[in-house]
């Protein structure tokens, strides 16, 4: 699932700004447990982020450029895989930076967290459904071959008008579409999965 970053609590953006997450919405997961251990690509480094929001404050801990090394030997987010509980109102980010990319980064929150952070889910017809469902499942050149593939009806315009209305794609004046974060929360089948649909 995928939250909108301006929707979270002010100490959560203000903890993505400060390990420079700048994309406008953020992937959101549910875990019992959570191990500080994420190796670090070449030329990239992880982090892992904790933040009471009891108390609003919050801890940020890097591993080394590369990934681990014998010179950084007690260094948790390289070397701990050891899983640990989360805590009752403890938010916990994870992710990477550098590498020439933006830093990358997820939310991970206990299940029973949840239910604040839930999306109200639009009901599409099965016609959209599958249009979303390749818009997410697929690269542009995907997309391209599974609406046009023999014997299938691409989407026409009223239907990119309705998902449009529907605040789940935007398109830009070439006609280039992009998912919103409603429209990235709104896929029902995984890749290859998708059963056309005809209008």
């Amino acid at each position: 699932m995928y939250i909108q970053v301006k929707t979270l609590p002010e100490p959560i953006q203000e903890l993505l700004a400060l390990i420079g997450y700048m994309k406008k919405d953020i992937k959101l997961e549910t875990q019992e447990k959570i191990s500080a251990f994420s190796a670090g690509s070449k030329g990239c480094r992880s982090f892992l982020a904790i933040i009471n929001m009891f108390t609003n404050k919050h801890s940020i801990e890097y591993g080394s450029w590369g990934g681990a090394n014998m010179f950084n030997p007690e260094n948790r987010v390289d070397n701990d895989s050891k899983e640990y509980v989360i805590p009752p109102n403890f938010i916990i980010v994870k992710g990477e930076e550098g590498g020439g990319d933006p830093t990358r980064a997820k939310i991970i929150i206990r299940p029973d967290m949840m239910i604040p952070f839930l999306p109200v889910k639009k009901e599409l017809n099965s016609r959209l459904q599958w249009i979303i469902d390749v818009l997410i499942g697929y690269t542009s050149a995907g997309r391209k071959a599974q609406f046009h593939e023999y014997g299938k009806v691409p989407p026409m315009e009223q239907e990119w008008a309705e998902l449009e209305k529907l605040g789940l794609i935007k398109r830009d004046k070439r006609g280039a579409v992009s998912l919103t974060t409603e429209g990235k929360n709104a896929r029902l089948h995984r890749s290859g999965f998708e059963k056309y649909v005809a209008p």
